[in-house]
């Protein structure tokens, strides 16, 4: 096998293991996975401002009670927001290790064609 037949079978190869199908299919849910907790991450930062603007109406003296769950609100927050970033960050990490050491496909589809369009002459 020559060498730019080697390349060629190789991208092949690899491009066969990425299963762009598949891999399309994992980012359809992980997107929809994204958009559904920006959605509650949205509805979160809401509830927690409301929660923040009864907060300042309370009297004073009550505030020491009310500051723990009002705290422990925040901390949720923060975790979901967490829970997030995280989710999104392996998304995009699963995906880079994946095209990482894909070849271009460019190469190859223009071979391609070239090709087809040579036996067609």
């Amino acid at each position: 096998m020559t060498a730019p037949e080697q390349n060629f079978s190789g991208a092949l190869s690899t491009w066969k293991d990425i299963n762009l199908s598949e891999l399309q299919k994992t980012l359809d849910a992980q997107g929809i996975e994204i958009v559904e907790n920006q959605k509650e991450s949205v509805v979160g930062r809401k509830a927690l401002a409301d929660r923040t603007k009864e907060f300042k109406k309370i009297p004073d003296e009550e505030k020491l009670t009310a500051f723990k769950t009002l705290l422990k609100a925040y901390q949720t927050e923060i975790d979901n927001l967490t829970k997030r970033a995280k989710t999104a960050e392996n998304a995009f990490l699963n995906v880079y290790k994946v095209l990482a050491e894909a070849p271009d496909p460019y190469p190859l589809l223009e071979a391609a064609v070239v090709c087809r369009v040579c036996w067609r002459a």
